[in-house]
């Protein structure tokens, strides 16, 4: 069996000498810690709107519910969009909408409709800014590299969910 000798510009740090594909990542870095703050922090939210009982038995519930069926209706609609529009826009478009949503919150009536609505609203909102980041990444390193490219989005996605939910809490 041959083996192909290590190829040193498929390594992570050869990836991460590429400028545009660095900003790429280090906005997804920013981004997925911040998403997983907020689930955290909206988590906690709940015994501002609920009562501890209330919080145990429905409130996580459709807490994540809010969080997870914009995913399920919407998560396919955001791949064909994606393809239709510049991704860059639909990237800092709805990082931008996400931002402000979650500026918002501390403003909004204390009522947990509207926890639930602006969850649901932000994740609505990531459905199409997810497929438009990894439909970026092939455009922004070459094809041998993508492996590589792609790995270091996949380590940093769980990374960002222990330490943001590690920061969050």
């Amino acid at each position: 069996m041959q083996t192909r000798p290590t190829d040193h510009h498929n390594s992570f740090g050869a990836v991460l000498k590429n400028r545009r594909f660095m900003l790429l990542w280090i906005g997804q870095l920013f981004s997925q810690l911040a998403d997983k703050i907020l689930l955290v922090l909206q988590i906690g939210l709940l015994s501002k709107y609920l009562t501890a009982n209330q919080i145990d038995e429905t409130g996580r519930f459709y807490l994540y519910m809010a969080f997870t069926i914009p995913a399920i209706l919407f998560g396919s609609l955001g791949g064909v969009i994606v393809d239709r529009v510049p991704k860059k826009v639909i990237m800092v478009g709805s990082d931008a909408l996400r931002g402000i949503l979650t500026l918002l919150t501390p403003f909004l009536p204390r009522e947990f409709a509207v926890l639930l609505l602006i969850t649901f609203i932000i994740s609505t909102v990531t459905q199409f800014f997810a497929p438009a980041e990894q439909a970026t990444i092939p455009l922004l390193v070459r094809h041998e590299s993508l492996l590589t490219a792609n790995a270091l989005f996949s380590m940093t996605m769980m990374g960002t969910l222990i330490i943001g939910n590690a920061i969050g809490d």
